[in-house]
């Protein structure tokens, strides 16, 4: 068997300028989820210092809205949300030392329903 690579799609997302969140305007679909219609997300949670280097919004945003999928609802665990969190950023194509510290950050620094 070859080895393929899984791409995620794009998100449809609309934007509100007023709370800085971002709305799912149709269901997202990766191989493990299926975020609904109408989810809400900042994109990647970033402190402000930090948005220079690593802004809300980029090539990363659909691993941005999966993991905050799986944080707002507890789905899995804190460890399985951050694992896929790094697989999902690969599959952005985001780089191997960007994924380090954007994975560490949510490791250490992450909270969600869990």
């Amino acid at each position: 068997m070859g080895n393929f690579k899984v791409v995620l799609p794009d998100p449809e997302v609309s934007y509100d300028y007023r709370c800085e969140k971002f709305r799912l305007i149709r269901n997202y679909v990766t191989p493990e989820f299926m975020v609904p219609t109408g989810f809400i997300t900042d994109g990647a949670t970033t402190p402000k210092w930090a948005r220079l280097w690593f802004p809300k919004v980029a090539r990363y945003l659909p691993a941005a809205i999966v993991h905050d999928y799986m944080y707002d609802y507890g789905i899995g665990t804190k460890a399985q949300a951050d694992k896929l969190f790094r697989t999902n950023l690969k599959r952005c194509g985001v780089s191997a030392p960007r994924r380090f510290f954007m994975y560490y950050a949510v490791k250490w620094f992450g909270k969600g329903a869990f």
